[in-house]
């Protein structure tokens, strides 16, 4: 006999006016381990937010049998859940705490160890975990000594004990994610749901991550991976759910399942990017140029003594672990830093402090990062995220010349992605999304463009085409390339060197074909 602990009976969804996962039926059952697995775009999404409670079925019903006996358990239809028997890691809750903690892009740059903002240990405070009152007293609930021994586990298993001090929006994208782990975790939930949880974590934690979701499913506790990275399943996976265009391919037993099916209409190649000449690009120029640079808050250094120099004929990657420098180093390139000015830093052939605005440096600079698109409404038309390129806005405030938005048209064609101008953003598959934001940062026709993590979640097909329109601006001789990512599988074939960071510090520094090994630096 199954013992259900989830199950869609007959469930139709609904994106907009369109039907999507009709007469979907599949359960979970009691010591099952399942996984929601396709490419980028299939509707994973989908399925978690009916999971959630967040979005009804036209027809058909979300059964949650774990709930038997739960308090308040008939309202989990519409997202809410009793507490502790529900927790989800996603992108979007990590986004949602960052920028609840850090609204403005450039903000986690000139906040100090002193000022205001929560704690790594006060996010983690057991009132504000479990969401409950201060005086309520429940029967057999833990004591505050007992989920304090089992935060501070949690903090050194996830090697956030020595962050415990550290403001939340301080901590990288990587360790961010880490502290929603130990969050959820925290909660001992019936039902964990683990949305792409190893995007943004480098190749160690994705391994230690790993171990940790099989040892919790030794455990007995339910966890339900989303990703659309099947290789990265632990293999104590039992049945996987596929899904492709908002269907639901097939839900069984993992042994039995049919490979993920790549996304359609995902062959396009960006070849319309034209050549230019740009004279400052050449082995006799230096864009970046960095010499014992240090960055500290408080009492925590974040980059130690760092030397680096980038000339104007190299691509550069920065490869290192969460909270390494990678970010801290982009925001003094980005001039979004103000200890930059406390330190022996030239950028594009001017040491900074020296009379120029930030703005006239963010005029020969292009940025793409993955975490824009949460910034950005999905109802934004495309050629508006372009054009506020522009401005270095997040989002379009003032209006554009004839010209300008003519160039931006012109970027949006030459990445292969011109018919999605009009479109809102969030009506094009992820890779295009990814595309327009190439756009936006190239609309400038800017001598540097800083990528962090352009790639980050997704899937094969998808980091081929952003990988090759990378390629292609660059053969073009548009822009050079200093580029952050935790992938390898992740470098564009441009990337001529690689700066490895551990612990603040320079580990190696040199030409790609000599990384074969982290070497020190010298």
């Amino acid at each position: 006999m199954v013992d259900p602990w989830l199950s869609f009976d007959d469930v139709t969804l609904a994106v907009g006016d369109q039907p999507a996962f009709a007469n979907t039926s599949f359960t979970m059952a009691r010591g099952e381990q399942w996984a929601i697995v396709g490419a980028n775009g299939s509707g994973k999404s989908l399925l978690v937010d009916a999971i959630r409670g967040r979005r009804r079925p036209l027809r058909g019903r979300v059964q949650y049998h774990f709930l038997a006996g739960h308090s308040g358990a008939e309202d989990a239809a519409f997202g809410v859940f009793p507490r502790g028997t529900l927790a989800v890691v996603s992108t979007t809750d990590l986004q949602q705490l960052a920028t609840s903690h850090n609204p403005y892009v450039q903000a986690r740059w000139h906040g100090s160890e002193g000022d205001g903002g929560l704690t790594v240990s006060e996010l983690l405070d057991r009132q504000r975990v479990l969401a409950r009152h201060p005086f309520e007293v429940l029967d057999g609930e833990e004591t505050a000594a007992e989920f304090a021994a089992r935060r501070t586990a949690a903090l050194e298993r996830f090697k956030l004990d020595a962050l415990a001090q550290r403001r939340v929006m301080q901590l990288s994208n990587g360790e961010l994610r880490k502290l929603l782990l130990v969050r959820a975790l925290l909660l001992r939930p019936c039902l964990l749901i683990l949305d792409e949880p190893f995007v943004g974590l480098d190749a160690e934690f994705r391994k230690s991550l790993t171990d940790i979701t099989r040892q919790l499913m030794s455990d007995g506790v339910a966890v339900l991976l989303v990703t659309a990275r099947d290789d990265e399943l632990p293999v104590e996976t039992t049945h996987v759910a596929v899904v492709a265009e908002q269907r639901l391919v097939y839900a069984g037993p993992r042994s039995h399942a049919p490979p993920a099916e790549p996304p359609p209409d995902i062959v396009r190649k960006p070849t319309r990017v034209p050549r230019l000449e740009r004279p400052e690009l050449t082995s006799a120029s230096t864009l970046v140029a960095f010499h014992d640079v240090t960055v500290r808050y408080g009492t925590t250094t974040v980059l130690d003594r760092v030397n680096f120099s980038m000339k104007g004929d190299e691509n550069w990657a920065i490869l290192g672990p969460n909270g390494a420098g990678k970010s801290t180093l982009l925001s003094l390139v980005l001039a979004d830093n103000p200890q930059a000015y406390a330190n022996d830093i030239r950028l594009l052939g001017r040491r900074r402090g020296t009379g120029e605005s930030i703005w006239d440096i963010k005029a020969k600079l292009g940025w793409m990062a993955a975490d824009l698109l949460a910034l950005y409404p999905r109802g934004t038309p495309c050629l508006d995220v372009v054009c506020s390129g522009w401005f270095h806005s997040i989002g379009l405030y003032r209006a554009c010349s004839s010209e300008q938005r003519v160039r931006a048209r012109e970027c949006l064609d030459e990445l292969g992605v011109a018919a999605a101008a009009e479109l809102p953003l969030g009506a094009l598959a992820h890779g295009e999304q990814r595309l327009v934001l190439l756009a936006r940062a190239l609309v400038r026709r800017p001598l540097l463009l800083v990528l962090d993590e352009p790639c980050q979640g997704l899937d094969a097909a998808h980091r081929a085409l952003v990988l090759g329109a990378l390629d292609a601006v660059v053969e073009a001789g548009q822009s050079r390339v200093l580029y952050v990512t935790h992938h390898h599988d992740e470098l564009p074939a441009a990337i001529t060197h690689v700066l490895r960071l551990d612990g603040g510090r320079v580990i190696s520094s040199g030409p790609r074909a000599a990384e074969t090994t982290p070497r020190p630096a010298p």
